[in-house]
């Protein structure tokens, strides 16, 4: 059946506009059983992404999301509806370009944090689950994360500190293997005068670039929201920089010890005698809690 629907996937496509939820869920899983087989067919997709049309631009897009990853080659496209006037189709641009998996997505990083201040809450909600998806490309946008803790929107809060917690452990590894490779440079360069840093001269945003001193920024971003109203902001700020790494916690101990409840304390113990200096602030805090 898949290889004879291969040659009518424009029609397949067309059809998400009139289709219910289980019949989209069928096409959906037609098209992805075709796999590398629709391939050749995808241009009676994408051409569809310039309809005047929002109904026919969001079908496209949901065809195209079915293809998964073989929809790799025209993610440009996809980006491009980035930039819709209809809403609808900037959701579902963004939920197709996260379907295509971490490899076509992962180099979209800035498209998706260009969305974080789109006016479509589900927008934003979804640019960040995105973000959060593609792992060690969204690391360089971590401080743009941040900021969407401050959001009006509930959703797109919770999206935020997810995505942050997810990310915060990511930049660490990153981190580590970016060390783990300068070290060997310097290695292999030790006497030969070189003294040249591995990844040195790349651009902005380069996540193997990344190192603990570069992650300063992001943790002063995250830093910032200690002092939120919301109670869920707070304790998801220190989680992040928890997963961060200890000298982020140690760094911001203060702001940390002010909030006073069960998540500082538990994040705070494992800390040792390095949290010695700031027990009796701590002890005070607690007292007047």
């Amino acid at each position: 059946l898949e290889s004879a629907a291969a040659p009518h996937v424009g029609i397949i496509a067309e059809a998400f506009e009139w289709a219910d939820e289980d019949m989209a869920r069928e096409l959906s899983n037609l098209i992805s059983n075709l796999g590398d087989e629709a391939a050749p067919y995808m241009h009676d997709v994408d051409c569809r992404l310039k309809s005047p049309d929002p109904l026919r631009r969001k079908a496209a897009l949901e065809a195209l999301a079915a293809f998964g990853s073989v929809a790799a080659p025209v993610a440009d496209k996809i980006v491009a509806r980035f930039a819709d006037a209809d809403e609808e189709v900037r959701l579902e641009a963004v939920l197709t370009l996260s379907a295509l998996g971490q490899d076509a997505a992962g180099p979209h990083a800035s498209a998706f944090a260009g969305l974080l201040e789109d006016e479509y809450v589900a927008v934003r909600v979804e640019a960040l689950s995105g973000l959060e998806k593609i792992g060690k490309h969204a690391v360089p946008h971590m401080s743009a994360i941040a900021g969407r803790l401050a959001d009006r929107s509930t959703f797109v809060v919770d999206a935020a500190m997810e995505a942050l917690a997810v990310l915060a452990k990511v930049a660490r590894e990153v981190a580590r293997e970016h060390e783990s490779q300068e070290g060997k440079g310097k290695g292999q360069n030790e006497g030969k005068g070189e003294g040249s840093r591995k990844g040195e001269g790349g651009g902005e945003g380069d996540v193997f670039a990344v190192s603990s001193s570069v992650l300063a920024p992001y943790a002063g971003a995250i830093a910032a929201q200690l002092k939120d109203i919301r109670v869920n902001v707070r304790r998801a700020a220190m989680v992040t920089l928890k997963g961060m790494g200890e000298e982020f916690v140690l760094a911001h101990v203060g702001c940390i010890i002010e909030n006073a409840d069960y998540v500082a304390v538990k994040i705070l113990m494992p800390l040792g005698v390095k949290l010695a200096p700031h027990m009796s602030s701590l002890v005070k805090r607690m007292a007047s809690a």
